[in-house]
């Protein structure tokens, strides 16, 4: 942690961890990688893939889960991803989790920076990849909250269901990033912090317009009450839906594996930066 009181800009990083982790997998002198998953690489589980465990597959994802929890959340889709396979995992899976180490070891000293500011905003950006996982074919949800201009909450969850259209897996992932927009809205009114602003980003013009739209809509029937929940609120206008470009959709660095362009164009949009 890193505080300049006089121009009001916090730092975050794990650093310390993140050399020691490299040194515990034996990895301090890997040649770094630029992304952390390969986003032409499927695993793919057969009748052979067991949990019988020669390597601390399980150890490696807890360390980079605590890493990814607090100051790493570039690294938010490749733990995800991983984490589906704890207990299917191969020589080849831990190979590829070990890329992970490998793009660690490029980005050592990166961390969050946090800027004072005088007027409160809350913008979320939500994104799904519908039907992402080829196994069970259920989509992937991923949000981020900033505070202002700074990264303050992000999530990557594959769906409890399997979605019928692209629309459908939007509505999945915006209802779960409104009830941690509410929650994060009640904390900061606890702190006494009024927002100016509060907005959520979304690149589905479907989604946005069925939940501008409510009426008796069959396209969302079987998820009816994450769809009311949403209208509802949005309704109530406590919360703005407003559509954005898929390519300004900082999200979707959550959702899927990315190329090397796009991500780090998108990991710099994140607020993942390299500091001094």
């Amino acid at each position: 942690i890193n505080y300049d009181i006089e121009r009001g800009c916090l730092k975050l990083s794990q650093e310390r961890y993140t050399v020691k982790l490299l040194s515990k997998f034996q990895m301090s002198d890997c040649k770094p990688t630029v992304i952390p998953l390969d986003p032409n690489y499927n695993f793919v589980p057969t009748e052979s893939s067991n949990a019988v465990c020669e390597k601390p597959y399980k150890e490696l994802l807890g360390s980079l889960m605590y890493l990814m929890l607090g100051t790493r959340p570039d690294l938010c889709y490749a733990v995800n991803y991983f984490c589906r396979y704890q207990n299917k995992f191969t020589d080849e899976l831990w190979f590829r989790l070990k890329d992970v180490l490998r793009y660690l070891k490029g980005t050592v000293n990166y961390g969050l920076i946090y800027n004072r500011e005088d007027q409160y905003k809350l913008a979320c950006f939500v994104d799904s990849d519908w039907a992402g996982d080829k196994i069970d074919r259920r989509s992937v949800s991923g949000f981020l909250y900033k505070f202002n201009n700074d990264i303050l909450s992000w999530s990557t969850r594959k769906q409890g269901c399997v979605s019928l259209s692209s629309t459908e897996a939007e509505v999945v992932a915006l209802c779960s990033s409104i009830t941690e927009g509410l929650w994060l809205e009640k904390l900061l009114n606890d702190l006494n912090i009024n927002l100016a602003e509060f907005n959520i980003f979304e690149d589905n013009q479907g989604c946005i317009h069925i939940m501008k739209n409510p009426g008796n809509n069959k396209r969302v029937k079987h998820i009816d009450i994450k769809f009311r929940f949403i209208s509802d609120i949005i309704s109530s206008k406590q919360i703005k839906l407003q559509y954005i470009d898929s390519k300004h959709q900082i999200a979707d660095i959550l959702t899927k594996a990315l190329s090397k362009d796009s991500f780090l164009k998108l990991r710099c949009e994140l607020g993942v930066l390299e500091l001094c």
